[in-house]
């Protein structure tokens, strides 16, 4: 979420506020123990990929031929200032978390009969780890029973692009594909 907060704040002209946030998006680490991870349990991961591009991307090439349905609050999986963010800006929290874009960071999908060993592996090396939702049959990302699409990170421009409007409860994703910027 911290690269979300960062690309509004940059795209908006301005240089975010938080120390965190400039500090995180302008020089992304690799952590070597998720790696570890993935060479440990190869019998429980079926995939893995990382966040560059965008959350929703990179969970839509994880999971194919599979729709992945998101039962999370995104406060879970969102950074605190991420969080103090969307609270202060109104842009909504599922807005920051599945256009996150962070270097580095994974996405694992695991066996059902293995995510807690997962888990637990990843938060004992001091690595956060969250379950954003299960694999099930079909195509697509639902979340909270609505499908998502169309939030990719634009090569040709260096944008984020939101292609068509979602509405998400009382919260509506704009269309961002006409945005000259």
């Amino acid at each position: 979420g911290l690269s979300s907060v960062a690309y509004l704040e940059f795209s908006a002209g301005r240089v975010p506020g938080m120390p965190e946030v400039r500090s995180f998006s302008c020089r992304p680490r690799a952590e070597p123990a998720a790696a570890s991870v993935v060479e440990e349990l190869p019998g429980c991961l079926s995939g893995s990929i990382d966040i560059s591009d965008t959350l929703l991307e990179s969970l839509q090439q994880l999971a194919e031929p599979h729709g992945v349905h998101l039962e999370l609050d995104p406060s879970y999986a969102l950074h605190p200032l991420a969080l103090s963010y969307s609270y202060t800006s109104g842009v909504p929290k599922h807005v920051l978390l599945l256009a996150s874009n962070e270097e580095y960071v994974p996405v694992l999908a695991c066996r059902s009969s293995c995510v807690e060993e997962v888990v637990e592996v990843l938060r004992s090396r001091g690595l956060g780890a969250t379950v954003l939702g299960t694999v099930l049959e079909g195509g697509g990302i639902i979340w909270r029973g609505v499908k998502v699409e169309g939030i990719t990170w634009d090569y040709t421009s260096g944008r984020i692009v939101v292609k068509q409007a979602y509405a998400m409860g009382d919260l509506v994703l704009p269309n961002t594909e006409a945005d000259p910027r």
